[in-house]
């Protein structure tokens, strides 16, 4: 039988690849004849570039960058000469993952090392950018990036903002000069590759829902509000896209919305568009069962989260999916949604451990091989 292992990574623990090798682990001492094969899959925020690489797609290169507090950083990015396209996970320059938890500032952070990576894939003949939105540290609207790809902002006196783009600066940004950038860009297609819809602002926007875990106080998310309202406005006024009314604009901190309205970017859901870029429908054939999975899955995971596209897709093709998770809550909805079976990999047991890599590799081996020896799941397959 084949099984093939499609897994999300598990936030701040298992990457996609280990969490695929964890269950390829457990198919194997439940089902030792088994044909398993491990596809590295994302959502399309962080792990875009890797998994496009990981699945024969152009080269990985590296490019001086700075990080969300301009410390000078290298960061990894995709580059497909042939296709002439670079795919390039927001985060590897703007990631939370690059700050301690006390260096965390929605405020004061920055994109302007994503539009570092932006410029070297351009330079190397780029003509089609995918820019992965996800895990950044940052709540600039991505107008740090758009600053070192050669946009200007103006203050209310009509001076040059000149100082890297951070989030405090919108709220006193009242021009926009993007001739250099559209200069730049053209004959450049920008794909934004998102995972959530959240709007720029509002109960559901950026601020909201992502700028507490980027630092942010509740005085500061007050004034990143009143920062995002205002720089929409602006945005508006000077004719780029209404922010306001783009599904997806406030991802990476609002960067779907900035680099729609100033970069022309297209935001197109992101885990769709990484299983199609590294051939998910054709590994489907011969196919009798999926796995996958996420650190947590809930209704949420129905929003379009890479475990829910890629059970999709499998049902298309008549193949049965089942889902494991580091936590799960309503997993009836899920399983009406189409999943032949979710799995708790903790169990009743505690998942204070859960977060080291080794102990979760561990149980997902272990839940994986016991939904196969039950084989529930399996029924009626061969």
């Amino acid at each position: 039988m084949k099984i093939l292992l499609a897994f999300d990574s598990f936030k701040g623990c298992m990457t996609s690849l280990r969490a695929g090798e964890a269950a390829r682990r457990g198919v194997l001492s439940a089902m030792p004849d088994a044909d398993t094969e491990v596809l590295i899959v994302a959502d399309g925020g962080e792990g875009m570039s890797a998994a496009v690489y990981a699945n024969g797609i152009g080269e990985a290169v590296t490019a001086d960058a700075v990080d969300p507090l301009l410390r000078p950083i290298r960061a990894e990015y995709t580059y497909d000469s042939r296709t002439r396209s670079a795919y390039i996970d927001f985060a590897a320059a703007s990631g939370l993952t690059l700050l301690a938890d006390a260096e965390k500032s929605a405020v004061k952070s920055t994109s302007f090392g994503t539009g570092m990576l932006i410029a070297d894939a351009m330079r190397r003949g780029a003509q089609h950018i995918y820019l992965g939105l996800g895990g950044s540290a940052t709540n600039d609207a991505g107008l740090g990036a758009l600053q070192a790809l050669g946009a200007k902002f103006t203050d209310e006196n009509g001076g040059e903002i000149t100082h890297a783009y951070c989030g405090a600066d919108m709220a006193r940004t009242c021009g926009i000069d993007t001739s250099a950038l559209t200069a730049a860009f053209r004959g450049m297609r920008v794909t934004l590759l998102c995972d959530v819809t959240n709007p720029f602002c509002g109960q559901r926007g950026a601020v909201a829902v992502f700028a507490r875990q980027k630092g942010a106080s509740a005085y500061e998310m007050r004034l990143l509000e009143d920062g995002m309202n205002h720089i929409a406005e602006v945005m508006k006024k000077c004719g780029f896209t209404d922010v306001f009314q783009l599904r997806g604009a406030g991802a990476a901190g609002g960067a779907g919305g900035g680099f729609a309205a100033l970069a022309g970017g297209e935001i197109v859901p992101g885990a769709e568009s990484v299983l199609r870029l590294c051939g998910f429908d054709g590994k489907l054939a011969g196919c009798g069962l999926v796995m996958t999975g996420e650190g947590m899955s809930d209704r949420q995971t129905l929003a379009g989260k890479l475990p829910y596209t890629v059970m999709k897709a499998a049902r298309r093709h008549g193949v049965p999916t089942a889902l494991f998770c580091g936590a799960v809550e309503d997993a009836d909805a899920l399983k009406k949604a189409g999943f032949a079976a979710v799995t708790d990999i903790n169990g009743s047991m505690k998942s204070g451990d859960f977060m080291s890599a080794e102990v979760a590799s561990q149980r997902l081996s272990a839940a994986v091989a016991d939904t196969l020896t039950v084989g529930a799941v399996l029924r009626g397959r061969k």
